[in-house]
């Protein structure tokens, strides 16, 4: 029996590390907003490619082509997450969301 409950915590503890690692997504987080909280608008800090993930997104939901100092972040407006990056503006349901260089 004991050894029955090891293996189950094992796999669910596997099982959490392979849903944390996909969740994360790709690239190094630069900005980001939680729901609930104040939106805020910065700069991209160097050229590159931006990529915006949801809190459990594996794949970006879009990315951008950006210079250094062109705008990145983000606005809420009746309730929903608009994402700036440069001159595009993508809306979404509010929620947590990253923007990550590639």
């Amino acid at each position: 029996m004991r050894k029955s409950s090891t293996a189950v915590a094992l796999l669910t503890l596997v099982a959490l590390c392979i849903g944390g690692c996909a969740m994360a997504g790709k690239g190094t987080s630069v900005m980001k907003y939680t729901k609930g909280t104040e939106a805020h608008m910065g700069e991209a800090p160097s050229d590159g490619t931006y990529a915006l993930y949801g809190l459990t997104d594996a794949t970006p939901k879009i990315s951008y082509s950006l210079k250094q100092g062109d705008k990145l972040g983000f606005m809420v407006s009746n309730g929903q997450v608009q994402a700036m990056a440069g001159s595009h503006m993508d809306t979404y349901p509010d929620g947590t969301y990253y923007w990550k260089k590639q």
